[in-house]
């Protein structure tokens, strides 16, 4: 039989890695990293806006208080310090 020509279409923000296997693009991280920002310093935090913007995924220094939040292991107000103190206490307890 005959094989088909591969061909390799960059776009201008693919990467190779030295193995020649190729990666995504990187999505742009300033807009999805201002939006985390947003959410998750008001004092109230909205857990469905939380939950939409991580649906596609969540960056490594949001992720811990995301997850935290979503599963209501934190509460969605400001009051953090207090409440993060008290559940440790009861963990070692």
């Amino acid at each position: 039989g005959q094989s088909k020509p591969k061909y390799i279409f960059l776009s201008p923000t693919a990467t190779v890695n030295k193995n020649t296997k190729m990666t995504r693009p990187e999505p742009s991280q300033s807009y999805k990293a201002s939006q985390f920002e947003k959410v998750l310093k008001s004092n109230i935090v909205n857990k469905r806006d939380l939950r939409n913007i991580s649906w596609n995924g969540i960056s490594d220094e949001h992720r811990a208080r995301t997850w935290k939040i979503l599963l209501g292991y934190l509460p969605t107000n400001s009051s953090l310090s207090g409440i993060l103190r008290r559940k440790r206490e009861e963990y070692r307890d």
